[in-house]
Formats: structure tokens, C-alpha cells, sequence
């Protein structure tokens, strides 16, 4: 039986806003080259340098409907699509979902990381992740919201939202990247579980050693598929070599290969990406 698509804006792991009724979805795929014309050649000898990276931009806009399940927690299925979890039944109007992604979607704070997630309603799982057919991680660079006089009810919003790792200038000292010494996976079959014994950057000034508050590990299948997130908090190690054993628990299937990387979360936010290290399952 043929499923449907659903698309969630979700903000920090933590909530999450379901867009019922879709207008379009336009994806920007940014990829700069410099031109350098050679004199007294024709167009096939120009030279094309890359000496800038991609990025990704998306626009999406819709129709706000008076529903009562479209603001709640991270996505849950309820045997025949997705809906988000425990939903907030006291946001229904037009006015009041927007009131709410004006304050929820705003990023104001160095830890704020945003997501978006086009869903397969015809996948059951506990974990959203693997219903996954589409999804970006970044932040939203703004959001319109319009109103026709002829129609008062009828709000009519898009964002523009952009690829990547928030980071500022501004910002506090964040770890430097983190060394995984070994990974491991858990009990059960398939497991549920993956065991990371990480090292902090060993080499900072006297002082200087940001804080530690938690780890976040991402996984995938190698080579395939959407990473999937997951932090857990941890108390700080104060003593070198400043080691960390962390148990995350997740969704595996047995018999494959996977990925791994981690990075290490202090006030300032998240600190630098972990060289990838792989685990198999058996």
C-alpha cells in the first residue's frame, strides 16, 4: 500500500512542529566556480577553479491550518503515520502556531541546532530516524507569514533555511576534536546500545580546557543512509588523559557495518567533529 510524505521541523531533539498542509518545496544546491578566461583562447580552454565549498539552502512554504496535534515532542508513530508526541492540544489556531515557531524556531543561543525531516508514513519504528527519505541539519535563516484581508483566517508561511554547523565568532572556547579510542556495541540482537571510550584533545594551554557537559555520537550505516544523533550528558573529567566511557543507546540491525563519530558539547556548544571510527555487528 502506497504511503504518504510528512514534513517535521524539529528544534533541538526536543520538539517538534508537523506542516499539514505543504504548498512547495524548493531545494537550492550551491556549488561556486570561478571562471578564468585564458586571452586568445575560445570558451572550451577556459579554466574553472573550486575554490569554494557547496552549501545547500532550502524555501518551503504552506498553509496554516487550525489543528490540534501539529506542535508536540519528537515524532512517534501511531500504526498508520506520524504524529508528533504528547501533542500540544492548546495551539491549535493559526495565530497560536505561530506565535509558537516564532519563539521555538528562533536561534538564540550558541546551542541551538535545527531539522528537517521528510517522513515515510508507511515505516513503523520508535525511532523517526529510520523513516527518514529526507533530512537537513542547520538553522533557519527566517520565517514570513502572511494574511490576505479577503480571508483573515487563512495564513499563508514559509522559512529559508540553510545546511550546516552554526557557529560564531562570538562564541565561548568549544572543545578542539576529540580522539575515539574504541567503539563497541551492546547486548541484544540486533543491539541496542554502542559503547564509546573517547579521549579529550590533549594539547590545550594552561587554563584554557573548555568545561565538558556531554557527548553526542552520530551513526549510519557505512557509507549509506542518514546519520542519526544522539547526546548523552557526562560529568566532566578534570584529570588527564581526560578519558570518557559512554554508553549510547540506539537502533542497530545485525549484520551490518556502521560509522561512528562524536563530539564533545561544553557551554560554549559542540566542539569539532571526531575522526569516523566503524563497528560491526554481528
Amino acid at each position: 500500500m502506497a504511503g504518504k510524505y510528512q514534513l517535521f521541523l524539529i528544534a533541538r531533539q526536543t520538539v517538534a512542529y508537523e506542516i499539514k498542509t505543504l504548498g512547495s518545496i524548493t531545494i537550492n544546491k550551491n556549488t561556486p566556480i570561478s571562471p578564468m578566461p585564458l586571452p586568445e583562447e575560445d570558451s572550451d580552454e577556459n579554466i574553472l577553479m573550486k575554490i569554494e565549498g557547496n552549501s545547500t539552502t532550502m524555501n518551503v512554504s504552506w498553509t496554516m491550518v487550525e489543528s490540534t496535534n501539529c506542535i508536540g515532542g519528537l515524532p512517534n508513530h501511531t500504526g498508520t503515520e506520524w504524529q508528533v508526541g504528547s501533542p500540544d492540544t492548546t495551539r491549535s489556531t493559526s495565530i497560536e502556531q505561530l506565535e509558537w515557531l516564532e519563539n521555538v524556531f528562533a536561534p538564540n543561543s550558541l546551542n541551538d541546532y535545527y531539522e528537517i525531516a521528510i517522513l515515510d508514513s508507511n515505516i513503523n519504528s520508535a525511532d523517526y530516524k529510520d523513516a527518514l527519505v529526507y533530512g537537513k541539519l542547520g538553522i533557519f535563516q527566517g520565517f514570513n507569514f502572511t494574511v490576505d484581508s479577503s480571508s483573515p483566517v487563512i495564513w499563508n508561511a514559509s522559512f529559508d533555511f540553510i545546511e550546516g554547523n552554526v557557529v560564531t565568532s562570538l562564541g565561548g572556547n568549544t572543545h578542539e576534536v576529540c580522539t575515539i579510542q574504541s567503539t563497541s556495541y551492546g547486548a541484544g540482537s540486533p543491539p541496542t546500545t554502542i559503547l564509546v571510550n573517547c579521549k579529550e584533545f590533549q594539547n590545550y594551554v594552561s587554563g584554557d580546557r573548555p568545561d565538558t557537559t556531554a557527548i553526542v555520537l552520530r551513526y549510519r550505516k557505512l557509507g549509506a543512509g542518514f546519520w542519526k544523533e544522539t547526546e548523552v550528558s557526562v560529568t566532566a573529567n578534570t584529570t588527564a588523559p581526560y578519558n570518557y566511557s559512554t554508553t549510547f543507546n540506539v537502533g542497530l540491525e545485525s549484520g551490518e557495518e556502521y560509522e561512528c563519530k562524536i563530539a564533545i558539547v561544553n557551554s560554549g556548544g559542540r566542539g569539532e567533529w571526531s575522526e569516523i571510527s566503524y563497528l560491526g555487528t554481528a
